[in-house]
């Protein structure tokens, strides 16, 4: 047997050569390859004409079960069977040569493995006749791999929907193929395409992660949804494939978020109201479904003037009784935090923020007062009784006043602002009640009155034999103390025979001596000589320019109190300006006219001091002048300038004389 006839193959020697190159993703290969040339040439040295069979047979297979040597008789003549046991091709029956020849022809090697080995194939073939074979010939096939490319299959990861992140790589890749190596070989994702894709797919570095999480919240416990994105892997060598990845999200519980909330429906007057609903209106759970459920978990006071109570989820507040100072109008916050939980006893994160604003409504005045009840008798129209007032919840209201009486006594008087003045000179002894409308600054009214005493105001005389000054005021000097001259010290406020009358009252309760013009603050002040008479005392209110005499006492213990009073003044330098000192006294009803006390002060000269010095010169020096060493150690209380008048030279050695200062 010669397998090829003419050499052509480059195989010698009644051999073949010829190559096998495998089909891949980019090239068809060769397909089925004959393993003899066209030219085989089969003979028979003792010029027989048939043989028996003949023998094909791969000598080293290493992709058994995908390589295979076929046999197509389609369109010969003779009659053949063939055998194919995995490794030999047999094809037997008597016939020609030329029809063997043909046959043999007819007789191809394929490869179908996708990892194939490419060690050279070596069929060797051998022809029989009765018992004799013939010498077996080689056809050797040079095996060329092509890329066979890569298989990508759809996946189906899970994951929660809170997961982010999450490396589906391995998953992926772990179902796909390098249809070379048959595994995942070389394999690497190349591209995604998130088309249609809810969640948050990545690729980087070849490492594909997929986040649910801020996508898939409304999904409750059990529930699931499903999510696809596309992916493209390669083997490096320009192979490619796609597959659809289905990831099936699973619900988790996700807890509510509280909303701030400001509830401004609620007065001041209101009593216990439930607050939850409110609260939960605007609050949410992710969860489908669930927002509805939704309870408060607990509360937490910030700044709470009302009542303020919690139990199993429910929240009642109320503001009676704790804004009554709150006028129509006017709005109070009381404020507190809550945190909110679902069915699954989640609880939000976070706390919201409960502004209560409590709207005000307007009270009534309850009352009304008069900052004095006794009215002046004898005195000119237009006197002022007092000062009215209202009492009422509502802190911010004003007032106003109106008579409402049509009586003769309530013809007496007349109200300006918020004083009660006399419209006539009040000469009756007895009580009067007044009718007076309450009205604030609402609206609102109260119909009330004052009960009224006609009273005569009690009277200081300072000087009641007016020696130093006429009416009931008084006169008197403060002169300043000097060296060798005491001046006259601290001078009475009053007279020596000073009076106080009262017709209505045998006690007084208070009495004010002020200083009206101080000229050298904290030098002057009024002062108390000595102690006071039982029953009146120094109110702590009382000042260096203003003593309060307090205490309910007789009116000739508060003669002997005024007599105590002194004004004193310890500077060396008083302004020489006169003082002026008021005085009144109150029987608990009126005050009297006020009586003052004209101090006029005498500021004198008070003469220098000299000091002492200590001069050093030498032996032989002339004059030297130092008259500005005595003027500077000597001083003057009263800052004016210093000249040397005279020296005294008596036991002195040198000579020393005054000239012109």
């Amino acid at each position: 047997v010669d397998l090829d006839g003419n050499d052509s193959s480059g195989a010698t020697g009644g051999d073949f050569a010829t190559s096998f190159v495998e089909a891949g993703s980019s090239t068809a290969g060769t397909g089925p390859v004959a393993v003899v040339d066209s030219d085989v040439d089969i003979t028979d040295p003792d010029s027989g004409t048939t043989i028996d069979s003949v023998i094909i047979t791969i000598s080293n297979p290493s992709n058994l079960g995908s390589e295979t040597l076929a046999f197509d008789p389609t369109g010969l003549s003779g009659f053949f069977f063939d055998n194919w046991d995995g490794q030999t091709l047999t094809l037997q029956g008597t016939n020609t040569l030329a029809e063997y020849e043909a046959a043999l022809q007819q007789v191809t090697y394929e490869n179908t493995a996708d990892a194939i080995d490419t060690t050279p194939r070596e069929i060797t073939i051998q022809a029989v006749q009765g018992s004799t074979y013939s010498t077996a010939r080689t056809t050797t096939i040079a095996i060329t791999a092509s890329n066979d490319g890569v298989a990508a299959d759809d996946d189906l990861p899970s994951v929660n929907e809170d997961d982010a992140n999450v490396d589906l790589t391995g998953t992926l890749l772990s179902n796909d193929q390098n249809l070379d190596t048959g595994d995942q070989t070389d394999l690497v994702v190349t591209a995604i395409d998130t088309t249609g894709t809810i969640g948050t797919v990545s690729l980087v570095g070849g490492v594909v992660r997929y986040s649910a999480a801020g996508h898939f919240d409304s999904l409750v416990v059990g529930d699931s949804t499903t999510d696809t994105f596309v992916y493209t892997i390669g083997d490096g060598s320009g192979a490619t494939a796609s597959a659809t990845v289905t990831v099936t999200i699973q619900g988790v519980n996700d807890a509510p978020i509280a909303n701030h909330d400001t509830i401004t429906s609620l007065t001041e007057d209101d009593f216990s109201t439930i607050l939850a609903t409110d609260m939960l209106a605007n609050d949410i759970d992710p969860d489908t479904g669930e927002t509805a459920w939704l309870t408060v978990a607990s509360i937490t006071p910030i700044q709470v003037a009302g009542d303020l109570d919690y139990s199993f989820g429910g929240v009642i507040y109320s503001p009676f009784g704790h804004f009554d100072s709150l006028a129509q109008g006017e709005v109070a916050n009381d404020v507190f935090t809550y945190l909110v939980k679902d069915t699954h006893d989640a609880v939000s994160a976070t706390a919201a923020t409960v502004t209560v604003a409590i709207q005000g409504v307007n009270d009534d005045p309850t009352d009304i007062a008069i900052s004095n009840d006794s009215v002046p008798r004898n005195e000119p129209i237009g006197t002022v009784v007092g000062l009215l007032s209202a009492t009422d919840v509502d802190a911010s209201d004003t007032h106003t006043f109106t008579l409402t009486g049509t009586d003769e006594d309530s013809a007496r008087f007349t109200i300006v602002g918020n004083e009660l003045r006399t419209a006539e000179v009040i000469t009756i002894e007895y009580l009067m009640f007044i009718p007076i409308r309450v009205t604030d600054s609402a609206g609102g009214i109260l119909d009330t009155g004052l009960l009224l005493s006609p009273n005569s105001r009690p009277a200081v005389d300072l000087d009641a034999n007016d020696s130093a000054a006429s009416g009931n005021d008084y006169a008197t000097s403060f002169i300043e103390a000097i060296a060798g001259d005491a001046g006259t010290g601290p001078v009475m406020i009053v007279d020596a025979d000073m009076t106080i009358a009262d017709a209505n009252h045998a006690n007084l309760q208070s009495a004010t001596i002020t200083l009206t013009n101080a000229a050298n603050v904290g030098s002057e002040s009024l002062v108390v000589n000595g102690g006071l008479p039982s029953g009146i005392s120094v109110d702590g209110a009382s000042t260096d320019t203003q003593i309060i005499l307090t205490g309910d006492a007789s009116i000739a213990d508060y003669e002997t109190a005024l007599k105590q009073i002194q004004y004193t003044h310890t500077s060396q330098s008083p302004t020489a300006v006169n003082r002026f000192v008021t005085v009144t006294v109150n029987d608990g009803a009126l005050t009297s006219p006020a009586a003052t006390t004209t101090i006029t002060v005498v500021e004198r000269n008070d003469p220098p001091e000299p000091s002492d010095v200590s001069i050093t010169v030498q032996e032989d020096d002339g004059e030297g002048a130092f008259t500005s060493v005595l003027i500077t150690s000597a001083t003057d209380l009263d800052g004016d300038a210093i000249s040397v008048d005279q020296i005294h030279t008596t036991g002195l050695l040198g000579t020393a004389t005054l000239v012109g200062g």
